[in-house]
């Protein structure tokens, strides 16, 4: 039987850490709209407005 658990907020140190090793690594991470938002939900921020 499957079963459900509470989803939890990602812990916001560690996925700091995470995105600045991939940015330090690199990664083009912005502009990327969806994933900005993404990252302002987890932040309890309001979504970027369209331009």
């Amino acid at each position: 039987q499957i079963t459900h658990t509470d989803i939890e907020s990602p812990d916001l140190e560690e996925l700091g850490k995470y995105i600045a090793t991939l940015a330090g690594a690199g990664m083009p991470l912005f502009p990327d709209e969806i994933l900005e938002n993404k990252l302002r939900t987890i932040g309890n921020l309001p979504q970027k407005e369209a331009e």
